[in-house]
């Protein structure tokens, strides 16, 4: 599980700036396998005790079980399509009860979701992204989503329709206004042999196709986001070379323009670091005043540069 609790704290270092999130919430699927285009087997201990640590760590705020009692179960589908089942996943064995759980256990009023196997890359932690995503809400009132960027040559406009249509909603990455979301449920979603026929985000591809609500695409590419394919899973230390790789902002050409992950881990492996020095300063107890004075002693050094990492 290490190469698991390493993205989740990716993720939070890479889209925590410069704007706090309200809170940072991990929901975890209780359901026991066998899992939809599995690649590795589960081990819920090893798990569980990752995400204690990332609680310990401050790294998230809480971590939602979702709960097996049938009457939330329910009463959750009940509220968001309509109609009941005690199914926990879907018709194509997608996990769907956990998701809509998670969503309603948040408690801001912009839900980023974003799937545990995302990489995010910052070309510019000074971006507000998600100021940039809130003013599509703002400007649209009929906007229901809008996704992170992918990684891009440039910046791609939002729009809520392409060449075939509506855009879908996109599941990996995505930001939604509860409040919004509140208001046009339920969502049609047929129970079909005791399961839903669709995955949550599929149930609203289709309601927005049949309304005047939208789902955008676009964005700047100066936050993104790179979707990792299973097959590329198997591989743990490729993969997280490759994480390493993008929490330095290398992102080789081979990448732009696609939402899964693509080139060799030799495309990835670029320069080590953009910086013509850099510092490694370690120390135990150590008072502020003293951290101070080191810093100055480095000179020309731009100090909002330097980023303080604290021990274990």
């Amino acid at each position: 599980m290490a190469h698991i609790e390493r993205l989740v704290r990716q993720q939070v270092d890479q889209l925590e700036t410069p704007v706090p999130f309200v809170e940072k919430v991990v929901v975890v699927d209780s359901f026991d396998g066998p899992f939809a285009r599995q690649y590795d087997d589960p081990d819920p201990d090893a798990h569980r005790a990752a995400m204690e640590r990332l609680l310990a760590g401050g790294v998230v705020d809480r971590v939602v079980y979702a709960p097996q009692d049938p009457a939330i179960i329910r009463a959750t589908y009940r509220k968001w399509f309509g109609a009941e089942t005690g199914a926990t996943h879907s018709a194509n064995g997608q996990q769907l009860f956990a998701t809509l759980y998670g969503f309603e256990s948040c408690s801001g009023d912009y839900v980023l979701q974003v799937d545990s196997d995302l990489l995010i890359a910052r070309h510019d932690h000074y971006h507000e992204y998600l100021g940039e995503m809130v003013d599509v809400f703002r400007t649209d009132p009929q906007a229901l989503f809008v996704p992170l960027s992918i990684c891009s040559p440039k910046v791609v406009p939002y729009t809520h329709e392409g060449s075939n249509g509506d855009w879908r909603v996109e599941v990996r990455g995505c930001l939604f206004d509860r409040r919004r979301i509140e208001t046009v449920l339920p969502v049609p979603n047929e129970v079909k042999g005791g399961r839903y026929a669709l995955g949550w985000h599929r149930a609203f591809d289709r309601f927005i196709a049949s309304t005047n609500y939208r789902s955008y695409r676009g964005g700047d590419p100066r936050t993104a986001f790179i979707h990792v394919p299973n097959n590329r899973k198997a591989i743990h230390v490729e993969w997280l070379d490759i994480t390493a790789s993008v929490e330095r902002g290398h992102v080789p050409a081979a990448q732009l323009g696609n939402v899964d992950l693509t080139g060799s881990a030799s495309d990835w492996a670029g320069p080590k670091r953009r910086e013509p020095f850099v510092f490694l300063i370690c120390g135990r107890n150590v008072e502020p005043g003293r951290f101070k004075r080191c810093f100055e002693s480095l000179g020309s050094v731009d100090i909002s540069l330097l980023r303080v990492i604290p021990g274990k």
